[in-house]
């Protein structure tokens, strides 16, 4: 057994199902564990607000929304603000609240200071980029929004939706699977956020999946890496002559922390979500689109169910044994349709370091 590693439509209405029963069939405790984990990486939760959306004047905004919200004014003698102006956007908070004084959009009386109806005329024209703010995690942009032929006649939500779906194709077609996989990820935050808690599920089990497959960027499927091997549990069963190890992780955000809102307004048996994942469109679109996968999905439910049930909130799971437990596929390093970095390479550069 080789060494791998593995990071991995249209809204419709929906209604609250009733209540039902908490999960039954979930892993004993005393059974073995296949999985150990690990606290969960920042990049999966950094704000992923790139150059232009964090130098763009409009983002003065921000601190019209902010002020907005103190509704006995604000002290201007306390100069006491978030440190995220200007950490994230490079706003000097000051500057621009005296600039929006002189505009008429506050009023300044004894030094409180409040949003007048000017301000909340011109927070009514800039509210997406409060939208942003609010939803870094989405890796939107200005640009993106103000590009929208719809802005301001859908709710902010609505375009951020058509920004998902433009980008699903464009995953799929560049190969991009990781970012595909975040993508599923943002649809699912989406959806959970409009109470569309059967529509998440789809979205949730499409971002696990594709993580399971082995897939990376640019149709890219590699080896562990140095990063991961160098000072865990893996470097001990190297040198000790046990390679057979996979690394899988699944992401916190994307899988783990949805999932587990949909389940605490579904209360779904763990039998019904097997059958939803089997079931899945999502997923039936994958198997036709993914280059490679290490699983079959009868087989990848059953990573993202342990993952569930024992790594709860961690974020990153190793599988041990996987010969004991799951079926695999073994990767052709001379396919046409995937790039592959040679398992056994790898492993001798980092026992040689």
């Amino acid at each position: 057994m080789g060494l791998f590693s593995s990071l991995f439509g249209k809204k419709e209405a929906e209604s609250k199902p009733e209540q039902g029963s908490k999960p039954k069939n979930e892993l004993k405790s005393d059974k073995k564990k296949v999985y150990s984990s690990s606290a969960p990486s920042m990049q999966y939760v950094q704000t992923a607000r790139n150059r232009e959306t964090a130098q763009s004047a409009e983002n003065d905004v921000l601190v019209l929304w902010w002020l907005a919200k103190k509704k006995k004014g604000y002290d201007k003698t306390s100069n006491k603000f978030p440190k995220w102006f200007a950490n994230s956007y490079g706003i000097d908070f000051n500057r621009v609240m005296s600039s929006y004084i002189r505009q008429g959009c506050l009023s300044d009386e004894d030094n409180i200071v409040k949003i007048t109806d000017t301000g909340k005329d011109e927070l009514k024209k800039l509210d997406y980029v409060v939208y942003l703010h609010e939803h870094a995690q989405y890796a939107l942009t200005i640009s993106d929004f103000k590009n929208a032929p719809n802005l301001h006649k859908v709710q902010n939500a609505d375009i951020a939706w058509g920004i998902f779906n433009r980008r699903l194709m464009k995953y799929i077609r560049k190969g991009m699977w990781e970012s595909l996989s975040a993508n599923y990820g943002n649809m699912a935050s989406l959806l959970l956020e409009e109470k569309k808690y059967e529509q998440a599920l789809e979205f949730i089990f499409a971002a696990a999946y594709v993580e399971t497959s082995g897939m990376k960027e640019k149709n890219e499927l590699t080896a562990i890496s140095t990063e991961k091997i160098k000072d865990g549990w893996e470097k001990q069963y190297l040198e000790n002559g046990m390679p057979d190890i996979f690394m899988l992780e699944i992401n916190n955000y994307y899988v783990t922390v949805p999932f587990l809102k949909v389940q605490e307004n579904l209360n779904l048996e763990w039998d019904d979500i097997r059958e939803r994942f089997i079931s899945s469109r999502q997923i039936a679109s994958l198997e036709m689109t993914l280059p490679f996968k290490y699983f079959e999905k009868e087989e990848s439910f059953e990573i993202f169910k342990e993952a569930i049930l024992v790594g709860r909130k961690k974020g990153r799971f190793s599988l041990k044994d996987v010969s004991k437990k799951l079926k695999y596929n073994i990767p052709d390093e001379h396919s046409n349709r995937y790039f592959y970095a040679s398992v056994e390479n790898k492993v001798n550069q980092i026992i040689n370091k």
